[in-house]
């Protein structure tokens, strides 16, 4: 695992037991994963954690939080970040194109067909792919499809399910 993060807002949803394709030991890797990547985030000043500055992805985790998640950890994960993202220690901001869902000319062309909706993953992980940056999912045929993509961009995929 590098120490430049980007997770999928699938991992909050399948920890909060909303991914109804999800296996139990798919949702108990996406719980464990969101312990210890906090738990590391805290305890390593060199470990990021890395979103983008309109809080597009903050969003979506929230759309993942809703009522009966309450006490569940994918709530409790996009609580912590809330509290803390402002810690410049910890967290890395950085602003995101208007049309990256939309512009295939921001993107070397192997991802041309890459999904829209994780484009915004995407977006992050190649702004910082001189840190080899790991990009964490769950369940998700998109990433895998462009594995070589990723590897010649050196971006790391980290599939938890």
């Amino acid at each position: 695992m590098s120490n430049h993060n980007i997770i999928d807002s699938n991992i909050i949803a399948i920890a909060n037991g909303l991914h109804n394709t999800a296996s139990l030991e798919c949702m108990n890797n996406s719980i464990l994963f969101l312990k210890q990547i906090e738990e590391r985030v805290m305890s390593n000043n060199d470990v990021f954690l890395i979103y983008d500055t309109s809080f597009v992805i903050l969003k979506e985790y929230f759309n993942h939080c809703g009522k009966g998640t309450e006490k569940r950890l994918g709530t409790a994960f996009y609580k912590w970040i809330h509290r803390n993202i402002n810690n410049p220690n910890k967290f890395i901001l950085h602003k995101l194109p208007v049309d990256i869902d939309d512009n295939n000319d921001l993107l070397p062309p192997c991802f041309h067909r890459f999904d829209r909706n994780d484009r915004k993953y995407l977006s992050l992980a190649l702004n910082f792919k001189e840190f080899r940056p790991s990009l964490h999912y769950g369940i998700d045929r998109g990433y895998p499809n462009h594995g070589d993509c990723f590897e010649d961009e050196n971006i790391e995929l980290s599939k938890l399910c």
